[in-house]
């Protein structure tokens, strides 16, 4: 299935038109293992800028309606106990990138949250997350203005 898509984009010859690939996904180690086949692949058949972006720290099975009540503190608490396993994961995928490709570039999402030691489930008085890893408006701002600074305002 993988190799029909990959046959069916590259004979649509629009990775030739396309200046960023932006690669976001809730990364695991199985799914690294495909980096290379997938990279080796946007390498060899476009130019653009090949962007992945680090798998966002989580809680798991946190429904919305939690985020109503004022619970920042437990949340932020979950969030630093658990962010080792994501750090963990984070740097495997960067390495796997560095041992592909020196141009690929892997962007932490983490840095908008979480500062040297600590996590920040809750912004300053506004939730960060809407649910267990999506980016409320508020911390969404944060990620674009970042990026769009560090990849087009150069």
């Amino acid at each position: 299935m993988c190799n029909d898509y990959y046959q069916d984009l590259k004979k649509s010859n629009n990775l030739q038109n396309i200046d960023f690939i932006i690669i976001s996904m809730k990364w695991n180690y199985d799914e690294i293992k495909y980096i290379k086949q997938f990279s080796d692949f946007l390498i060899k058949n476009s130019n653009a800028k090949i962007v992945f972006l680090s798998k966002r720290i989580e809680v798991p099975d946190l429904e919305r309606s939690i985020l109503i009540k004022e619970n920042a503190k437990e949340l932020n608490t979950f969030l630093n106990k658990h962010k080792k396993t994501h750090i963990k994961l984070n740097n495997s995928l960067k390495m796997e990138l560095n041992k592909i490709d020196k141009n690929l570039i892997y962007y932490d999402l983490n840095q908008f949250i979480c500062e040297e030691n600590y996590c920040d489930f809750v912004g300053i008085k506004k939730f960060n997350y809407i649910d267990y890893s999506h980016f409320s408006l508020n911390g969404s701002k944060k990620v674009v203005k970042k990026f769009l600074e560090d990849f087009f305002e150069k």
